[in-house]
């Protein structure tokens, strides 16, 4: 049941990685990134078995504390002091963002509607319906789910 419930909230990272890229880069550019976060996805698999083989062999017995839970300790509060610090850091939108200029916010929204052209006052209310009619008919989109 563990798995299960920690499977169902890892299962939006991805996706919202993807999502979260695609508020800041165009089509062109998003390919690189995309590509760095899969790349950054397989470094952190392999060095967290060696982190796990570290702690697992020398950390047995430390405070009374079995090896597996001080796993459990020093990477879950790892993990909770990273999304605390990306909450803080991370900026949501080119619009929202409170570093950028005014200028600099234009130009990042000019660039992505550019990208994606703009959409007619007609299809606003049917855009999101549209796209989503668009993702279930796409054979490409139930191949990579």
């Amino acid at each position: 049941m563990c798995r299960f419930f920690l499977g169902a909230v890892e299962a939006a990272f991805f996706p919202g990685c993807i999502y979260y890229l695609s508020r800041w880069y165009t089509r062109k550019e998003m390919y690189l990134r995309v590509t760095i976060l899969n790349a950054g996805n397989l470094a952190a698999q392999g060095f967290g078995g060696l982190i796990a083989a570290g702690v697992l062999a020398d950390m047995g017995g430390k405070k009374g504390i079995a090896a597996w839970k001080w796993l459990f300790i020093i990477e879950g509060a790892l993990t909770v002091v990273i999304a605390f610090l990306s909450m803080a850091i991370l900026p949501d939108y080119p619009s929202t963002t409170r570093w950028l200029s005014e200028s600099e916010r234009l130009i990042a929204q000019k660039r992505l509607v550019d990208d994606v052209g703009a959409a007619d006052e007609n299809d606003a209310e049917e855009s999101i319906f549209h796209g989503l009619k668009l993702a279930v008919s796409d054979v490409k989109v139930w191949a990579l789910g």
